[in-house]
């Protein structure tokens, strides 16, 4: 099988702290940093010979990394659907640069509340997510927020709807997941989260819902297939096996790529994603929604409808509301 997507970490630098995630954590000096135009190509094109179709551009935060722009650039050269988060601190600083290059462009919110989403994130960031969402209109870019919820901030759930229905946004609403310790969304709240799922601008993948209250990934009969639905690359060309999350082993990416996917080594590592006592009740969505898209069943139809019904109603709202609200009215009412 042919994995469908990527994700590209531009680097594990982020200027944000936020508690449900440790990417940030440990001194800059000593992660990875990302390859050189012409490594970037080599990593670039051993995705596309994998059959890769989109790459998310992530972190950390991708916008720290000065040689963004020309890794964007070369993938949709290279005919990628581009995709890239960011907490909007440095996005007004360079959109030029980026202009024309990411198709998906999304910006992380976990509160209507300026200094509860500045606590969480530990950045101040939340103009700067307004300013962004503005600016990226202005250039008719494509763009959402990212609303996660967790479980000591489900009362953000109604002032979140509220506010992408002012703003006019598309809010995609998922569950925290944990990883490294931090607890995850329980299961007991899954329902609010479905509950919205009918409002307006508001994006819920009910496959993802469904998946929470059934436990997660069994081992036993693993949903999750790992790098053969979306593969983890590291800033300096390595494959993340069997993702960043819980990555067992970093595997520099050889010239003749297809031949090293095929290798004994690597579908062993293949093989196994999902299957590692680690990924017992694993929500990882990262991984988990592309995983969803290969086996028809239950949660292969939940997401199919989540995402056809999100596409069809945000192109409605787009056709409905053409004057769109100036944020910084919103900002400070």
């Amino acid at each position: 099988m042919k994995p469908v997507a990527a994700s590209y970490y531009m680097t594990t630098v982020c200027n944000a702290k936020c508690g449900f995630c440790n990417i940030w954590e440990g001194p800059a000096h000593l992660k990875p940093k990302l390859q050189k135009p012409e490594g970037v190509k080599h990593t670039l094109t051993a995705l596309k010979t994998l059959g890769v179709k989109y790459i998310d551009f992530t972190g950390g935060e991708a916008l720290l990394v000065r040689n963004l722009p020309d890794a964007l650039r070369q993938a949709k050269e290279m005919g990628f659907k581009t995709g890239l988060v960011s907490n909007g601190f440095l996005y007004p600083a360079r959109a030029n640069e980026i202009e024309g290059l990411v198709d998906s462009m999304s910006f992380s919110l976990d509160s209507a509340d300026e200094e509860r989403h500045n606590k969480s994130r530990g950045l101040k960031c939340y103009s700067r997510v307004l300013e962004s969402i503005e600016i990226a209109r202005r250039r008719n870019q494509w763009v959402n927020i990212n609303f996660s919820v967790a479980n000591d901030n489900l009362h953000e759930i109604e002032p979140m709807v509220k506010l992408a229905q002012e703003l006019k946004i598309v809010c995609h609403v998922m569950p925290v997941f944990s990883y490294f310790g931090n607890e995850a969304m329980d299961l007991r709240y899954a329902k609010a989260i479905r509950d919205i799922a009918k409002e307006p601008y508001i994006s819920v993948n009910l496959a993802a819902v469904k998946f929470v209250e059934d436990g997660g990934n069994d081992i036993k009969k693993r949903k999750c297939i790992g790098p053969d639905a979306n593969i983890a690359v590291t800033p300096d060309g390595k494959f993340l096996m069997p993702c960043y999350h819980a990555a067992v082993e970093q595997v520099p990416i050889e010239l003749d790529v297809k031949a090293q996917w095929n290798s004994e080594k690597m579908r062993h590592l293949r093989d196994m994603s999902g299957r590692y006592d680690f990924c017992q009740g694993c929500t990882v969505w990262c991984y988990l929604t592309p995983s969803f898209f290969y086996t028809m069943d239950k949660y292969f139809f939940l997401q199919m409808y989540s995402y056809g019904r999100s596409s069809v109603n945000a192109t409605l709202n787009r056709l409905r509301d053409r004057k769109l609200p100036g944020i910084e009215k919103i900002a400070t009412a």
